[in-house]
């Protein structure tokens, strides 16, 4: 669902982002889940290329200048209501990733992934189970390096001189226990398939976004 959504509002207009903006509202409201202070710091490490998307959208986009006293610096019309659109999607995506994050645990992700390229293994490609696997590790892994990222500080607690300095502290922490990890096994359950109701809500939004697209 996700992934159509966010397909939708990238293809789609004002129409489509409104609607998906009301979606996602009405799925936290159904869900029980309050945004939290982590959504709000998700959205802030953005904060630069938000900045990037309204520069380049804004005086890079041909048309009406938006402030003809500016000359050639005024942004134009046309480019501030791309910028400001760009980046609602991209909110509105750290929005609905939250959601996903906070309602499915890493197994169920991996799951999805493995159905999402059955596809694949129609075409008799191999490597289906090879990129399910290394998605299983790397999610295993995240929270592993969130940790060790949090602990990139000098000793005593001091901040590094540098962010080179913690970068590579970080990087010779993540080596080392790369070397003393252990084997071990990863099991992917394959046994729940998506439901009917599940591919009826899917073709029920894209009917939608479809419609609201084209109005």
């Amino acid at each position: 669902m996700l992934l159509l959504v966010v397909t939708a509002m990238i293809s789609g207009g004002w129409l489509v982002i409104a609607a998906a903006a009301m979606l996602i509202g009405l799925i936290y409201v159904l869900s029980g889940i309050a945004p939290g202070i982590q959504l709000l710091r998700m959205m802030l490490r953005l904060r630069w290329l938000l900045v990037s998307i309204v520069v380049v959208y804004a005086w890079f986009t041909p048309g009406q200048a938006l402030l003809p006293v500016l000359g050639a610096l005024s942004p134009s019309e046309a480019g501030i209501e791309q910028a400001i659109m760009r980046a609602s999607v991209l909110l509105l995506i750290i929005v609905w990733v939250y959601w996903l994050t906070q309602v499915t645990s890493r197994q169920q992700m991996v799951q999805a992934v493995f159905w999402l390229t059955t596809p694949l293994s129609w075409l008799g490609l191999a490597t289906r189970q090879t990129f399910v696997v290394r998605l299983a590790l790397v999610l295993e892994t995240i929270p592993k390096m969130q940790a060790q990222i949090s602990n990139a500080e000098g000793p005593a607690g001091q901040q590094a001189n540098s962010i080179a300095d913690r970068a590579a502290r970080f990087v010779n922490t993540a080596l080392d226990e790369g070397e003393r990890a252990e084997l071990s096994s990863i099991t992917i359950p394959v046994d729940d398939a998506p439901q009917l109701r599940d591919w009826l809500l899917l073709l029920t939004l894209l009917i939608l976004f479809i419609t609201l697209a084209r109005v």
